[in-house]
């Protein structure tokens, strides 16, 4: 079992973010701090291979869908931007005759257009 990637001249990384507000509210008891919370979540692949993926509920008790769901994208950044950079670098010390991949395109896709005018 494992991950295959094709390589060609392009590589892309997709991320897919999403979040609830307060998806625990009236679930569970009202006494409970995290009923209020929100969760979010993404998934992220690369050359169409699913390579990571977290859901979580946010750390704090936030105001609306828009704040719940920018803090989900904020939360997927912190992991596309260093996996971006370990890629290239890790492109530049192989030293293939020809390279991995001439484009590396990163796309991330969020369902709230606050959220992405926010970004």
């Amino acid at each position: 079992m494992g991950t295959i990637f094709k390589p060609n001249k392009t590589l892309n990384i997709d991320c897919y973010v999403d979040a609830d507000f307060a998806g625990l509210h009236q679930v569970e008891p009202d006494t409970d701090a995290t009923s209020a919370k929100s969760r979010g979540a993404y998934i992220i692949m690369i050359g169409n291979c699913l390579t990571a993926w977290k859901t979580k509920i946010q750390s704090c008790i936030l105001l609306s869908t828009l704040e719940s769901e920018y803090q989900a994208l904020s939360d997927s950044m912190h992991a596309i931007i260093p996996l971006k950079n370990m890629l290239i670098e890790l492109n530049d010390s192989v030293k293939l005759n020809e390279p991995f991949f001439l484009e590396l395109t990163v796309s991330v896709h969020e369902d709230l257009s606050g959220a992405l005018s926010l970004a």
